[in-house]
């Protein structure tokens, strides 16, 4: 089959027809490189990325399942399976071989009998019944249905090979589209936008529940479609509770605020920290922000297509180091950063012995951080700054166009 590039656009898209069926061709590219006949895909985030979405919402309702069935053959066509009742939905869908399977004996949404038999009619119809099927077996994935399910699809395909895609679709999802960096630079806006606003209320017995109602709140009113993740901790009793909810503790003065995250656009993250101090902030406290804050400038510096991982890693940490507080770095080792899009965490990783290069067209979450006492659990507090950006060929695009001086309430 040859995909056309010029299909008319399917109502309601997130992206056009021709960037979906340019993704189509890289997984294509990535399966044949590998020996890999088909891929199917069940998590939502992939469903959405290839099939086009987000359809619906229900991908969150575990007693709902879909299927995406990509060949690697070039003449063979995609197919997309769901139950029936939405087919108004998956009209969204630049695919056009779209399939639906009905409830059981009972009607119930809960009871999806006819789908496992559905989608190993599609593998048939496609020639796949003894081929390598690759599906979300590792490496940041988590399969849309259940292990049972699976289980049972094995036994209706026992000649099938299921090995893992998720090399092939890191392949073809870890360098963005300038329709995707669009959607993460939007995100990153209304996010540092919602951040800064939100700056005016801090104050000592507010709640970080209060805050983080507000910045979700400012967030949507400038056009976010995701609630994204949120963290916002606060004091020296919960200043180390990394990535936790907002809670109803009261700020005071003297505390030294998180706020982590950030909203969705499309089904595509932000993800900034920011640091504020409720009053002004102890001499130490302060002289170790600002630290941080000379990591994240240094690790920048490095960020350039062709640079390595490690490179960005040891950039970030060499101010540390020449202050002489190792010690003091994240884990030990030291948190770098990470790749982001449709989840918040993606490859690729910023890690310490990663030679994989930076490529044009990645984006990257870059985050040094330093805890105010040799190791995490006997600390009060960390130190962290936040940015994304994409990488060019000379270099990088800043996409969190948000100061990252001490915010002082």
């Amino acid at each position: 089959m040859t995909v056309s590039r010029e299909k008319s656009e399917a109502p309601f898209a997130e992206f056009s027809c021709s960037e979906y069926a340019d993704r189509f061709l890289r997984a294509q590219a990535a399966m044949q490189k590998r020996g890999i006949d088909a891929m199917l895909l069940t998590g939502k985030e992939n469903i959405r990325y290839f099939a086009g979405g987000p359809l619906t919402e229900l991908t969150i309702d575990y007693y709902n399942a879909f299927f995406l069935l990509l060949p690697a053959d070039p003449s063979a066509s995609p197919v997309l399976l769901m139950s029936c009742g939405r087919e108004g939905a998956a009209s969204t869908s630049w695919i056009s071989d779209r399939r639906f399977w009905g409830y059981g004996e009972t009607g119930s949404i809960m009871e999806q009998s006819e789908s496992l038999v559905m989608v190993s009619k599609a593998i048939s119809d496609r020639d796949l019944t003894s081929g390598v099927i690759a599906t979300e077996l590792e490496e940041g994935f988590r399969m849309g249905i259940t292990l049972k399910e699976f289980r049972g699809l094995q036994s209706l395909l026992p000649e099938v090979e299921f090995v893992s895609a998720a090399d092939a679709i890191w392949d073809v999802r870890s360098k963005k589209s300038p329709a995707e960096i669009d959607r993460i630079r939007r995100a990153c806006q209304i996010t540092c936008e919602a951040f800064e606003e939100t700056l005016d209320e801090l104050r000592p017995g507010i709640t970080e529940k209060t805050l983080a109602s507000l910045i979700r709140s400012k967030m949507f009113e400038a056009g976010a479609t995701g609630a994204g993740f949120l963290s916002i901790f606060a004091g020296e009793s919960r200043g180390m509770w990394a990535d936790a909810m907002a809670s109803d503790y009261k700020l005071q003065k003297g505390d030294f605020v998180m706020f982590d995250g950030g909203c969705c656009v499309d089904g595509y993250y932000a993800d900034v920290s920011r640091m504020a101090s409720v009053g002004e902030p102890k001499a130490r406290n302060r002289e170790l922000y600002e630290l941080a804050r000379s990591a994240q400038a240094s690790a920048l510096d490095s960020v350039c297509a062709g640079s390595s991982m490690r490179d960005v890693h040891v950039a970030g940490q060499r101010p540390i180091r020449e202050r002489g507080f190792e010690d003091l770095l994240v884990f030990g080792s030291g948190q770098l950063g990470h790749g982001i899009g449709l989840t918040i965490h993606e490859p690729p990783d910023i890690s310490a012995t990663s030679e994989e290069p930076l490529e044009a067209g990645m984006t990257i979450a870059v985050e040094p951080a330093i805890t105010d006492r040799p190791g995490w659990l006997n600390s009060t507090y960390f130190f962290i700054v936040e940015n994304n950006v994409v990488v060019t060929h000379n270099g990088y695009e800043m996409l969190t166009p948000l100061s990252d001086e001490l915010w002082i309430a």
